[in-house]
């Protein structure tokens, strides 16, 4: 997949300090998603399960309309669940 360009927010920014969430885990959620949601034009999820977090599936929101990654968080409810 082409890369996009992209910015983190401060938010994102602040986020992955406080989460312990790597830079690269968020790009490759976005680049090579295990599966995406459009919420609203202006917000979409993405998902990916990262095997060196113990298979925990991170949720990175993405303004579209912006070019702005939102935030990221590992989603309990997929992980808990075993979706994808």
């Amino acid at each position: 997949m082409e890369r996009k360009p992209y910015t983190f927010s401060q938010h994102l920014e602040t986020r992955m300090e406080e989460r312990n969430l790597k830079r690269e885990w968020i790009e490759d959620t976005l680049e090579n998603p295990d599966s995406k949601e459009e919420i609203e034009p202006d917000e979409t999820h993405f998902f990916k399960r990262i095997l060196e977090a113990a298979s925990r599936c991170l949720k990175v929101v993405f303004n579209p309309l912006t070019s702005i990654v939102i935030t990221a968080h590992f989603d309990r409810k997929r992980t808990k669940n075993n979706d994808q």
